[in-house]
């Protein structure tokens, strides 16, 4: 329970969609472009090309836009959370322990990630699985669209020893962001109050909007 309580957490805390995401965006003679969340653009050379039949899965078996129902079909054994628009599995990655999230809109599949759930006494080792998962992602991707540290507070920025425990206290941030045709991938480490979070969301080029408007329709509807 205590490692379902984590994930929910994570899930529930971690939407890093909304906070690093890239807005996809056409001109008025059709192009598309890609404005970067660092205000920087650049043409987007692959959005014109369509996903076909045969292409790869986008988040473990499963398709952007699957349902609920094909989602848990392609699954082994069953979601340790199943409610609203969550299915929630406990999987392996990279030979951790992790839970991997399914976020459906409208019974459509926008979004997926991977919470890793391997606790550590030494802080650093969490810096230590971020980098392993930062190579085999450039493996499958190549090199990040970005890579980035981010310093909130600089009291250990000289001192790598203690850069795990910056993290923990919100002090450092790291994280890495590739795009396919149809996939925002970002990795990202953070923390707060002496507890990290590590994971991978991917998320649907296509359908990011549509959550996007989703909750802002519950907001409005809330007035």
């Amino acid at each position: 329970m205590r490692h379902l309580a984590m994930i929910l957490a994570g899930l529930l805390m971690w939407n890093i969609s909304t906070v690093l995401s890239d807005q996809n965006l056409r001109t008025k003679d059709g192009k598309a472009v890609i404005l970067r969340n660092d205000g920087t653009w650049v043409y987007d050379t692959i959005a014109t090309n369509p996903k076909t039949n045969t292409s790869p899965c986008d988040f473990r078996n499963s398709h952007w836009g699957d349902a609920r129902a094909s989602v848990k079909s392609v699954e082994a054994g069953d979601p340790l959370v199943d409610k609203d628009d969550i299915l929630i599995y406990e999987c392996r990655l990279a030979n951790m322990d992790a839970g991997a999230a399914y976020i459906f809109v409208d019974n459509k599949l926008v979004r997926g990630k991977y919470m890793l759930r391997n606790p550590h006494t030494n802080n650093n080792d969490y810096i230590a699985d971020y980098m392993t998962l930062l190579d085999l992602l450039k493996r499958k991707y190549g090199e990040p669209n970005e890579d980035k540290t981010i310093w909130k507070d600089d009291l250990y920025k000289n001192d790598a020893t203690r850069w795990g425990m910056a993290v923990a206290t919100g002090g450092m941030i790291k994280y890495a962001k590739w795009r396919t045709h149809d996939t925002n991938v970002i990795l990202m480490i953070m923390g707060d109050n002496y507890s990290i979070t590590l994971g991978i969301e991917y998320g649907s080029v296509e359908l990011q909007d549509l959550e996007r408007e989703k909750k802002e329709g519950n907001i409005l509807d809330d007035l």
